[in-house]
């Protein structure tokens, strides 16, 4: 089930993506419960260079440069679980300033949207920092929803027969959490990016960070990241759970041929077996008999994928399941526990 799949980031510029990404790596390549993540070897490099800059305390140069509007980064990972391969995918990330410039780079960002089988959306959590709660609202409509709101639309004109999980990415939460709580967070980004939360829709809002104390002593605290890998976990948990359910579609339709092949040579198998032994043809018998064991052993291996399959994505879930209280999840717009998702 290491199929292919893509994942697109958006944000406006500074909003964090990029030290996400760097983030969420270093975290998920020594692995959490099992998991772990694999990149491609020209990526790991990248990757590896701007955690080692994350981690020196040298002030705002730590952080990785902001991605241009002409630059589309794109992170090819595989998430594994004890050395099995997963699921495979690709992070687009676009320059955020390509949001207000409608350039020829936006068309392409559209299209990423709409092949896209989650969709992450990440606001810069500065714009939380502000003592007055109005402004705290102004700034992330004007410096976030006003020009990311739309995009939901696209995803949703894309994906009529149902719309993928959107997940909100609230970053440098160890700024903002001084000036806000997370009601008011939930608050403000379920009115601003109302499509979000209406009918048919899955959506997930999570805080994130680099390390509580990274801000202090102008940028020079430590590199502890917190919360940063269930974002891209969520993803990657749906993704697996699509997979599981057209696999056991596949496989309800697979053995219920192999079960009617099966009933139909035992029919034929027991009429030539109550011949009179003279007229019984024993080659006929042996090869009736062939074809029955092979029917019943391949329903057999597509009940051990299947139960397989179903063990990966019970991990994946009791994994959330323990992470419950580190993101809000919603369905329909209603907010709901993780533990009752279908």
């Amino acid at each position: 089930m290491a199929e292919s799949s893509k994942f697109t980031m958006l944000g406006m510029s500074h909003s964090g993506k990029s030290s996400y990404i760097a983030g969420m790596y270093m975290q998920m390549a020594i692995g959490i419960n099992g998991f772990t993540l694999v990149a491609e070897d020209n990526i790991r490099t990248i990757l590896e260079r701007e955690i080692r800059d994350l981690a020196e305390p040298t002030g705002q140069n730590r952080f990785p440069e902001m991605t241009s509007t002409e630059v589309v980064k794109n992170y090819k990972f595989r998430m594994c679980y004890d050395l099995k391969g997963i699921v495979s995918f690709e992070m687009k990330d676009y320059g955020g300033s390509v949001l207000t410039k409608r350039n020829d780079v936006y068309q392409e960002v559209k299209k990423s949207v709409e092949e896209s089988t989650a969709l992450y959306i990440f606001i810069d959590g500065e714009r939380f920092c502000y003592e007055s709660k109005e402004k705290r609202k102004r700034e992330v409509w004007l410096k976030c929803a006003m020009s990311l709101c739309p995009m939901i639309q696209d995803f949703a004109d894309a994906h009529s027969d149902g719309l993928p999980p959107i997940v909100f990415v609230v970053t440098k939460a160890d700024l903002c959490k001084k000036y806000v709580r997370e009601e008011e967070i939930i608050s403000v980004i379920k009115e601003l990016f109302r499509p979000a939360f209406s009918e048919n829709t899955t959506t997930y809002i999570s805080a994130v960070s680099l390390g509580e104390t990274i801000s202090d002593n102008g940028y020079r605290g430590d590199l502890e990241p917190f919360n940063i890998h269930i974002p891209f976990f969520i993803g990657c948990y749906h993704e697996y759970y699509n997979r599981f359910v057209i696999l056991q579609r596949d496989i309800a339709i697979a053995n219920g041929s192999w079960q009617a092949t099966a009933t139909s040579v035992e029919d034929y198998l027991i009429k030539e077996k109550r011949k009179w032994k003279l007229f019984r043809n024993s080659s006929l018998i042996a090869d009736y008999q062939k074809r029955i064991s092979n029917a019943n052993n391949n329903i057999q291996q597509n009940q051990k994928l299947l139960q397989e399959a179903k063990d990966m994505l019970l991990r994946f879930g009791v994994h959330l399941v323990h992470e419950n209280q580190n993101f809000f999840y919603f369905k329909d717009g209603r907010q709901m526990d993780f533990r009752d998702f279908k």
